[in-house]
């Protein structure tokens, strides 16, 4: 547009009292305008229309070229996005890895917290503790501050309820990868009764602040929620969303994954009709336990465990009776024994255990005390009360005794005396 004297122009907007003629032209791309392109005159009618067509060939290229610029930094941006995302992965992708090698969840959360203190990033994981509750599991946080966190509230971190509906956005919706708004507010609605100050406190203590995002990433693994992770640490950004969403569906496969190998091993070692030691994980044990003996020259007793009459109740009672007298003897007997002490299934209905550092005369007292606890344990079947003996038979090792197993076979002729005494005895 071209004005020979902007005096006249009701609708201008007047920047300089010696400006009298204007010359405009729009810059567009397509039909949007972008800006405009104004030339001023202090003189009247200073422009004509051959000035008006430059102005416009003027203002198209430059339009063109503003257009080229804008295009040239989103690309700049985008590949230099692109290449944070991709320097994320790989680092990322590195912590998963080594997180998912190891053997147990608590591996797995150990590794990965050891593994993102290398790039500058603190961590906290939370597993359910039901379906609408989780509880801390694992944090990198410095001890001593764990230590000043608990003293403050009064209760161990991994006993502080958290209830999922806080950790929900505001739409209910479910759980998603997000970067915590206030992570204050979610702090105080986890610690409540505190006053904001001691949040404030604990939050600068863990290494949150202003600048300091934090971002909350569900564990899910086959549409199970397996936990939730929270991250945070300079840098960074919701535009690592992505990049991070992965990353932790990788973790959460990494625990399940672990969770799943620590039942199989579980399984592996255990007697599934009495949840003890089967019989070869407990000589594993007790091969262990010899050679400390014979090496060091200490105490060590053997206990052979068979239940009286059990035929009786199999045959009189059916199976069910007679692997619930089973199951019963067996958890009386791992109540009434000491962490250390060995315990499994020797094979049947009889049971063996391994007392480490324990005289004869001092497991005598030990085998007494299980006799009589199993004579007090009731089998229910029906509305009768079906009472449980054993018989129990000892041995001490002695130097002369070369394997594990000549000393389990001599209380098992302990045992067998005891039984053919009338049971419900010990003998050794």
């Amino acid at each position: 547009r071209r004005v020979d004297d902007i005096r006249n122009e009701t609708d201008y907007i007047h920047a300089d009292e010696r400006v009298h003629s204007e010359l405009c032209a729009p810059l567009k791309i397509g039909d949007k305008i972008i800006g405009v392109l104004n030339a001023e005159s202090i003189k009247k009618s200073a422009f004509t229309k051959d000035d008006e067509n430059l102005l416009e060939i003027i203002a198209g290229q430059l339009a063109g070229a503003i257009q080229r610029l804008r295009i040239a930094d989103a690309e700049t941006h985008q590949t230099t996005l692109l290449t944070r995302a991709n320097a994320l992965i790989r680092v990322l992708a590195q912590v998963g890895s080594r997180a998912a090698a190891a053997s147990a969840p608590e591996g797995v959360m150990r590794t990965l917290g050891s593994e993102l203190g290398r790039i500058g990033m603190t961590c906290m994981v939370a597993l359910p503790r039901d379906e609408k509750t989780l509880s801390i599991a694992y944090t990198s946080i410095p001890r001593h501050v764990v230590d000043l966190f608990e003293r403050v509230n009064k209760i161990p971190l991994g006993e502080l309820p958290i209830p999922l509906r806080v950790l929900l956005p505001p739409d209910d919706r479910e759980l998603a990868p997000h970067l915590v708004e206030d992570p204050r507010e979610t702090i105080s609605r986890i610690i409540t009764g505190q006053p904001a100050q001691i949040v404030q406190k604990t939050m600068h203590k863990i290494g949150i602040g202003d600048q300091v995002p934090v971002c909350q990433l569900p564990l899910t693994s086959d549409g199970k929620l397996q936990g939730v992770l929270w991250m945070w640490g300079e840098g960074i950004k919701e535009n690592d969303l992505p990049t991070l969403s992965i990353f932790s569906n990788q973790v959460a496969i990494a625990l399940q994954n672990s969770r799943l190998l620590t039942e199989v091993q579980r399984l592996a070692i255990l007697d599934h009709g009495t949840g003890i030691f089967n019989r070869r994980h407990f000589f594993e044990l007790a091969e262990q336990e010899f050679s400390k003996a014979r090496r060091y020259r200490h105490h060590l007793t053997a206990i052979i465990v068979d239940v009286d009459n059990f035929k009786i109740f199999n045959d009189h009672y059916g199976h069910i009776i007679g692997d619930q007298v089973l199951y019963q003897v067996a958890q009386s007997l791992r109540s009434n024994l000491r962490e250390g002490d060995i315990l499994g299934r020797y094979g049947g209905e009889e049971f063996s255990i391994l007392l480490p550092f324990t005289s004869l005369e001092t497991a005598r007292g030990v085998a007494q005390r299980l006799c009589e606890q199993v004579a007090g344990t009731k089998v229910r079947n029906g509305d009768q009360q079906l009472a449980v003996t054993v018989s129990i038979g000892l041995a001490e090792y002695e130097p002369e005794m070369k394997t594990l197993l000549s000393l389990v076979e001599r209380a098992d002729q302990a045992m067998y005396t005891a039984k053919e005494s009338g049971g419900n005895r010990i003998h050794g």
